[in-house]
């Protein structure tokens, strides 16, 4: 039994296999198998595999007789990997040589730990890109319930693709959900989070090709990925609604989510909202009444156009809360300028005090000397020398 198998699906993949390949045999860990699966490919990609399996016994590998969709295949590959840990790969990514023994160490050391990911580097067809996309700030041990209430709430997959992901080989959870279009990443990685805690290495051990094929491409035209948020919400809305949390509020971040996927697609990876499914007699006057098979199409025409329309509102509200911000500062220095005033007439008012008590400090002097004249004026000394004072006065000519 080896110590990785190293799932593989593959399906008219040529253009980047051999990269992909010598990525995984190149690793620093070599106690490994590599389980390949290939969907029927009309390309080279069987004479590549064939190739390398001539030279190499770890590599073992099955051509479909027929196409039976990349989640089947991959579930297919997955029971026949007989390896203690599975690394799950796409054929257009590749490995760094330390990504594998990185990823070995935190299982094998920390048994609580059920998924672990890394970082990856978004390349482009010719494997140049410098964008380091991260899951979390900081390598670290994430409580697994913890990663699934987070994604109810924001609907980022912060459990990473296929290829960011490593995890025991085991059944309680041992294959991928084909119900799912876009998601079905997602909804494994949770899943093995409900039984144990997620370790996050942040370092971009994976380069993450960004192309027109891929698979994330297809599904965004296409808004297949629509539907998979009601699923996971369906499935793991009940651990946010055991903490109290309103289930429109859970229905509010994945209608967020959706916006900020579909702004993605069309802001980000280029796609034109021509490419967004629309039938051939579109704007025909006679078109067919036949629409008996015809109302899933017609859903996901009518998502794509409701979302659409909310993304183009979003980022217009975005520029407006840009302008609110604006004038909430400028709010904000008028209320510290109002505050600095306060202040100074707090001060005034202390100062006023200050002067109120001198005030009534004199006030009280000027009295108490007025008192002391009248009882001056009522002695007996006084009467005896008032002849003196109206002699003085007429010498000095006062009245």
């Amino acid at each position: 039994m080896p110590k990785i198998s190293v799932c593989l699906p593959t399906f008219n993949g040529s253009k980047y296999l051999t990269e992909a390949i010598d990525s995984v045999l190149s690793q620093s860990v070599q106690d490994l198998e590599l389980v390949i699966g290939d969907d029927g490919s009309s390309d080279e990609t069987r004479q590549i595999i064939e190739g390398y399996a001539g030279r190499d016994p770890r590599i073992n590998y099955v051509f479909n007789p027929q196409n039976i969709g990349y989640l089947r295949n991959t579930n297919a590959i997955l029971k026949r990997c007989t390896g203690q840990y599975i690394k799950t790969f796409a054929q257009d990514d590749a490995f760094e040589p330390g990504c594998f023994v990185r990823l070995l160490e935190i299982l094998e050391t920390q048994p609580g730990i059920q998924l672990a990911c890394v970082s990856r580097r978004h390349v482009n067809e010719n494997g140049v890109g410098d964008h380091i996309q991260h899951k979390f700030d900081a390598t670290g041990v994430y409580p697994g319930k913890d990663v699934i209430k987070l994604y109810l709430k924001e609907f980022l997959n912060r459990t990473g693709n296929p290829s960011q992901m490593f995890f025991r080989r085991q059944e309680r959870v041992n294959s991928f959900n084909a119900a799912y279009y876009h998601s079905a990443d997602t909804d494994f990685g949770l899943r093995l989070l409900e039984g144990g805690d997620y370790y996050y290495i942040a370092e971009p051990l994976l380069r993450y090709r960004v192309h027109k094929e891929t698979t994330t491409i297809t599904t965004l035209e296409d808004m297949s990925f629509a539907p998979d948020h009601v699923r996971l919400v369906d499935r793991f809305g009940s651990y946010l609604l055991a903490e109290g949390v309103d289930k429109d509020e859970i229905w509010e971040s994945a209608i967020k989510g959706l916006v900020n996927k579909m702004a993605n697609a069309m802001l980000v990876r280029g796609i034109k909202y021509d490419d967004f499914p629309t039938p051939a007699h579109w704007g025909e006057k006679n078109v067919l009444d036949d629409f008996e098979n015809d109302e899933p199409q017609t859903f996901r025409r009518l998502a794509c156009h409701l979302i659409k329309y909310v993304t183009e509102r979003h980022f217009d509200f975005e520029k407006l809360e840009q302008s609110l911000g604006d004038s909430e500062r400028a709010q904000q220095a008028v209320l510290a300028h109002n505050k600095q005033l306060i202040g100074r007439i707090a001060d005034l008012e202390v100062e006023k005090q200050k002067y109120s008590d001198e005030l009534a400090e004199i006030q009280r002097a000027k009295e108490a000397l007025s008192a002391h004249i009248q009882a001056l004026k009522s002695s007996s000394s006084w009467r005896l020398t008032a002849p003196l004072r109206k002699v003085g006065r007429s010498l000095s000519g006062a009245p």
